[in-house]
Parts: structure tokens; C-alpha cells; sequence
């Protein structure tokens, strides 16, 4: 479910055209995903996504990273 709504959510933004003063600006997202495991702290949780989004980043636009 985690990957269907992600491809989800970056093809609608894909689409979206934004007008900034004359220029028409396209936008892109990457996104670092983590699934909580049992019994993790919300900081590891959080710690494990952000270093998705980072690798994401690191990789080039417009993707998203899922920490296995």
C-alpha cells in the first residue's frame, strides 16, 4: 500500500504546473518511506525515513527511497 499511494501521490504532482511570476515551474518530489517495525521507538522510525529521503535526494529528482 506504501508504494501505490507514493507512485500516487508523485504522479499527481507530476501533472501540477505552477506559475511563478512569468515562469511556468514544474515539481518534483523524493520521499523516503519507512514501515514502523514492532516495538521501534518513533525516533528510529522517523530517524530510518529520513535517511530514505536523504538517499532519495542523493539519487537524483523526483523519486522516493522505501527503507527495507
Amino acid at each position: 500500500q506504501m508504494r501505490t499511494l507514493t507512485e500516487r501521490l508523485m504522479n499527481g504532482v507530476r501533472e501540477l504546473v505552477v506559475q511563478h511570476g512569468a515562469h511556468e515551474v514544474q515539481v518534483t518530489l523524493s520521499i523516503g518511506l519507512a514501515a514502523l517495525r514492532p516495538a521501534e521507538t518513533t525516533a528510529s522510525w522517523i530517524g530510518r525515513a529520513d535517511a530514505a529521503l536523504y538517499r532519495a535526494k542523493r539519487e537524483g529528482r523526483d523519486r522516493y527511497v522505501i527503507d527495507p
